[in-house]
């Protein structure tokens, strides 16, 4: 069996960004994509997440791979590089889900309209963004996350058990399976500034 994950810097078990720079041996650990492959003991296991991307990058993987009936395939599908994220991703999501491959999306911002048995039913922009005890408005002005996959450890552990719910054929999965609001703006970004409205990958 193979496990494969492809996706952005929700996924990248390399690269932080430019400002908090790469993933130490020591973290390595505890990402939720390490944890799900201790999980599942797969025979060979790939991580093609990488920073600043989008889902078109994340579809050519997929591609390339050519997947398996016995593989397991993890995609985060994001909105970085589209003018309509609901439209493409759902596009992208149903060529996923009709490969032999089990297979798990998670969406950057999901929709009521992405919905599907193995598709998570939450957004990890939300996930991210309400760990931390600050406005949306003040998180904003932030440029450079630090934590890896812009997630706190208790949150890999939760993404981590998320996916082998519905690996497991179990899609009841909720924001309050998830930590929140238990960490500061200083504790989650870096001080440098940046005046956005949008969600920063690199």
């Amino acid at each position: 069996m193979r496990l494969i994950i492809v996706g952005d810097s929700f996924a990248d078990n390399n690269r932080i960004n430019k400002k908090s720079g790469y993933v130490t041996e020591e973290q390595l650990p505890f990402l939720w994509s390490e944890k799900l492959k201790d999980q599942l003991q797969p025979d060979q296991y790939y991580n093609f997440g990488t920073c600043a991307t989008g889902s078109t990058v994340a579809i050519q993987h997929v591609r390339d791979m050519q997947v398996q009936s016995d593989d397991i395939l993890i995609a985060i599908l994001s909105v970085h590089d589209t003018d309509d994220p609901i439209f493409d991703n759902l596009g992208y999501q149903e060529e996923i889900h009709s490969l032999p491959a089990h297979s798990i999306v998670m969406h950057v911002e999901y929709d009521e309209r992405l919905a599907h048995p193995y598709t998570l039913p939450l957004s990890l922009f939300d996930i991210s963004w309400n760990e931390i005890r600050a406005s949306y408005d003040e998180i904003k002005t932030r440029r450079w996350d630090k934590r890896v996959n812009h997630l706190s450890w208790v949150n890999h552990v939760n993404l981590t058990q998320s996916i082998l719910s519905m690996l497991g054929s179990n899609n009841n999965i909720g924001y309050d399976d998830f930590e929140f609001k238990m960490i500061t703006l200083d504790e989650a970004y870096h001080p440098d500034l940046y005046d956005t409205r949008t969600f920063i990958y690199d």
